[in-house]
């Protein structure tokens, strides 16, 4: 029976390293799975940050775009009027010496 129970203890030994083995593998590839997710999380984090500063990039592009266009608008605004207003002087100054005229052929 001796030997029996020999090849019960190296059967069971040959068990428990087997799933001591099993383990050990299973727990690499928990870390090593751990370790990719990480790897992943950092990468998907600086794909968003450059994908935040592009899109910061792009509105101050635009705004300052905006901002142009406005102080163009706002020139040709104050250019029209100013030369509505000297129109509208010359006008009144031409009113003002047609009635004089007409004043005067009237005395």
């Amino acid at each position: 029976m001796s030997t029996q129970n020999n090849n019960e203890e190296s059967f069971l030994d040959k068990a428990k390293n087997a799933l001591h083995n099993l383990s050990e593998k299973a727990e690499d590839i928990w870390d090593a799975a751990k370790d990719k997710a990480e790897e992943l999380k950092d990468k998907a984090g600086d794909a968003i940050e450059k994908i935040e500063d592009k899109a910061e990039g792009i509105w101050d592009a635009a705004k300052e775009k905006v901002t142009d266009i406005g102080d163009s608008i706002q020139g040709k605004a104050e250019h029209i009027k100013d030369e509505t207003k000297e129109t509208l002087a010359h006008s009144a100054e031409a009113v003002e010496k047609k009635a004089g005229e007409i004043k005067k052929d009237l005395s």
